[in-house]
């Protein structure tokens, strides 16, 4: 045996627990390794609809604070979670600070059901305060569901493998940005009361004792109550009962379990779906598997082999368009492979692991996949990862051959990428929201500088059109400025993101004293194209020439339109009684540094 053979005879040995006591204090060593690897997160400060949530907590803890938005009559808590709805003053008042672009399609509604995730920002902004303690406090979700986690590894997978799928599970790159990001702390919160229903049933299949089934019952309950991911508590709990419980002398005790969380389940959709809770009017954004089936099924068959790519291949192919078919492709590779490995291996570990991947991504797939909806699919992923590992370094023992040597090369390209690469690249992921919401700060003080110098005019009266913005950028600045600085005595009339296309022209139609202001935009290709046509989709609900917007900031007009129905030309009336020096359209800018600079 070799140096190298043996130092990996070593790595695999030392994941081998012989008693409890052992098990517990290396899970404890992977569980502290883990969060070590997402310390930067501490420092990732807020990003994006963490403002918009601190300003509601704000609201809700000091009920006379001004409102930057007006809030609907909605059965949550402080409306945290209520993103876009149908009101059209509270519509237009959004587009008025640029918390959504004026081309969002009509219908878009984005409200949903988190109490229990409510209270836990509550807590953040109105106990904790400083944002190192509200990551801290994600942190601690986090330690809580690797340590359930743990739990659920030792009763369900062999010994040796127990330990491994939870380092795979520990530095998984693709949910670093889950943990770093508060507003997504909800996911992290509906895996633990999943992973404990879980736990919940299986004791309860073992002793009947009841106390277990009050504890499923309430598990489920509070993760449907901590996020839609929720759902997927049932997914565990079927393939458990599938695959684990399924001889006939237990089924008695499986059903009841089930049927309690179905009934959960029922109790949820239907106060969800009467209470006009979820995500609706652009399909494109996010279909109803129930409503939009046939869109929906239209695009599940990509955005599932999506999925199966960014579950087992690191590099981030999917975020570019012209990748998608060579991604597509490697999902369905490794779809086929993993299931020819389960079907060889016949492992209820396996068949577990493969349940829950498919069904938790059904759910998901009603949106653009994103790597920080995939929490419960790392879960099965990190299981198939430790039995593929352990699978090939026992058939390193068998004769040198050509086989052997393969086996050798793949085993470590699977720790080296899955272990080595995923645990370095987790650490700037856990920092990623500073460096995202970076170009929206920079912005921030280059808005209160533009302010503060503009003496000709009192900022609350300044009305501030701008192009060239990511609307990623400019949804945030003004909820950033308010909260950050507390600068709402620099907070203009209007922040508006007209284009996020640069290269536009602007010609002033009525500068008359008498008349109300007007003025065009032009360009020769789109005003906003990519990421930011993700609010509407033009082959869905195509602009017309001639549509009319009724703003807060006046009344836009589409007067031009492309051949593929792309927006060339846009017209705006200001209100009666606007002044010109009152009125300016700026390109943003971010070379050398961010600054604004006049269109004329």
């Amino acid at each position: 045996m070799t140096v190298k053979q043996s130092r990996l005879h070593q790595f695999f040995t030392w994941f081998d627990a012989v008693d409890d006591k052992v098990f517990h204090h290396k899970a404890a060593l992977i569980i502290l390794f883990g969060m070590l690897l997402a310390l930067p997160s501490v420092f990732a400060g807020l990003f994006a609809d963490d403002y918009s949530q601190a300003l509601l907590a704000q609201q809700w803890f000091l009920p006379g604070t001004a409102e930057l938005v007006p809030q609907p009559d909605t059965a949550t808590i402080a409306n945290l979670f209520t993103f876009v709805t149908p009101e059209i003053e509270r519509r237009a008042q959004l587009i008025n600070y640029s918390l959504l672009p004026w081309w969002t399609a009509k219908d878009l509604s984005m409200v949903f059901f988190r109490p229990l995730a409510e209270l836990s920002h509550l807590f953040d902004y109105g106990v904790l305060k400083l944002p190192e303690l509200m990551h801290l406090h994600s942190l601690l979700w986090y330690a809580l569901v690797l340590l359930v986690l743990s739990l659920v590894f030792k009763r369900l997978l062999p010994t040796h493998l127990s330990l491994l799928a939870l380092l795979f599970f520990v530095v998984d790159s693709t949910h670093a940005f889950t943990l770093a990001w508060l507003a997504n702390r909800n996911a992290l919160m509906a895996l633990l009361f999943s992973l404990v229903a879980l736990l919940a049933m299986d004791e309860y299949t073992k002793t009947q004792k009841y106390r277990y089934l009050t504890l499923l019952v309430i598990s489920v309950f509070s993760a449907f109550l901590s996020a839609e991911a929720g759902i997927v508590s049932g997914v565990l709990l079927l393939a458990y009962a599938l695959f684990y419980r399924a001889n006939s002398s237990t089924v008695k005790q499986v059903i009841m379990p089930l049927l309690l969380a179905f009934m959960v389940f029922i109790i949820w959709f239907y106060f969800y779906q009467t209470q006009g809770f979820g995500a609706s009017g652009n399909k494109a954004y996010y279909a109803d598997p129930l409503a939009e089936s046939a869109y929906y099924l239209e695009n599940f068959p990509t955005r599932f082999l999506l999925a199966m790519s960014m579950l087992f291949n690191l590099l981030p192919f999917h975020f570019n368009p012209q990748w998608q078919t060579f991604s597509w492709l490697c999902g369905l590779l490794i779809f086929i492979a993993l299931m020819m490995f389960t079907q060889r291996r016949n492992k209820p570990y396996l068949y577990f692991s493969a349940v829950l991947i498919v069904l938790s991504i059904i759910p998901i797939a009603s949106a653009e996949m994103q790597e920080r909806n995939l929490l419960f699919a790392n879960v099965g992923a990190s299981i198939f990862l430790a039995d593929i590992a352990y699978c090939m370094f026992h058939y390193l023992k068998s004769q040198k051959s050509v086989g052997h040597y393969c086996a050798k090369a793949a085993l470590y390209t699977v720790l080296i990428w899955h272990l080595v690469l995923s645990a370095v690249l987790f650490l700037p992921m856990s920092y990623a929201p500073a460096l995202l919401a970076a170009p929206a700060n920079k912005t921030v003080f280059a808005l209160n500088d533009f302010v503060k110098s503009n003496k000709a005019s009192n900022p609350h009266n300044q009305m501030i059109f701008t192009v060239g913005m990511p609307m990623f950028t400019s949804a945030f600045v003004i909820p950033m400025q308010v909260y950050s600085a507390n600068n709402s005595q620099l907070l203009p009339k209007t922040w508006m993101s007209l284009s996020s296309n640069p290269h536009v022209e602007l010609e002033w139609l009525n500068t008359e004293r008498e008349a109300p202001l007007s003025f065009t935009l032009r360009t020769q290709t789109s005003l906003f194209s990519g990421p930011d046509t993700l609010l509407r989709d033009v082959l869905i609900e195509p602009f017309e020439v001639g549509e009319v917007l009724k703003l807060a900031a006046g009344q836009l007009t589409i007067i031009e339109l492309s051949d593929k129905g792309e927006v060339l030309a846009i017209r705006l009336d200001l209100p009666n009684g606007v002044k010109k020096a009152d009125v300016g359209v700026y390109r943003w800018k971010n070379s050398p540094n961010i600054h604004f600079e006049a269109l004329e």
